[in-house]
Parts: structure tokens; sequence; C-alpha cells
């Protein structure tokens, strides 16, 4: 996912391998970046996704991918590995703001992939981190 000044810019869902859809979304995000104005910035976390139990044969089986641990009787969390390549982007007195993203993220599901579109565009709304 592309995202600049808080809009969703573009989004893509490629069957590659992932270290090769990384490297592609960072030489894409190379040919963006302005070296005198900001950073080039690629970082990799993971984000927590909860789901409600009882899950499915189905989803156990696709979520077990992700570390998926059970937080209560009625709801479970898996993590999903998630890189912002950032190639707009300002330090402020009050921290750091981007302005414009890549979100590279395993498809999961459709409401992962929702909470993924969320991350993309805030992630460039202006507010600093």
């Amino acid at each position: 996912m592309k995202a600049e000044n808080g809009g969703l810019m573009e989004v893509k869902v490629v069957e590659e391998e992932l270290g090769k859809v990384i490297k592609t979304v960072v030489n894409t995000a190379l040919t963006l970046w302005d070296y005198e104005r900001s950073d080039l910035v690629v970082m990799k976390d993971k984000y927590l996704v909860e789901v409600k139990l009882p899950l499915t044969k189905e989803q156990l089986d696709l979520y077990s991918k992700f570390e998926l641990r059970r937080t209560s009787s009625s709801t479970a969390q898996y993590r999903v590995p998630v890189w912002v390549v950032s190639y707009n982007n300002k330090w402020t007195r009050n921290g750091y703001v981007d302005y414009g993203v890549f979100i590279v993220a395993p498809y999961v599901d459709e409401a992962q992939f929702n909470e993924m579109r969320e991350i993309a565009v805030n992630a460039t709304s202006g507010e600093g981190k």
C-alpha cells in the first residue's frame, strides 16, 4: 500500500515471495525519495491482530503461522510482520512526521487487510511520532 498526506494512493495484493516484494517496494521508494529533504527509512515491526474465539480449522491453520496466542476465553491474537518504507518525512521538535510511505505485509484475511489500510493512512496523517 502506498499512502501520502493522509490518503491511500495505491493498494496492491501480489502473490510473490515476501522478501522480493519488500525489495521491489524499497527500490520504488528509492526513486521517489528526495535525499536533500528527507530520510529513507525501512522499518520492520509486528502488528497485533485480535480475533474472536472460537476459530474455524481454516482460521487456526492460517493464524498459527503468525504467533497465534489465546488472550482470554473469548479472544486470541496473532502478530503480522509489517514493513514501513518511508520516503518522504521530516524531523520536527515534537518527533517525526511521515508524508509518504509504503506499507508491506502478508495478506492474512480481509479484516487484517483493512487494518493495514488504516495504518497506511494514519502513518501519513501529519501527526508526529
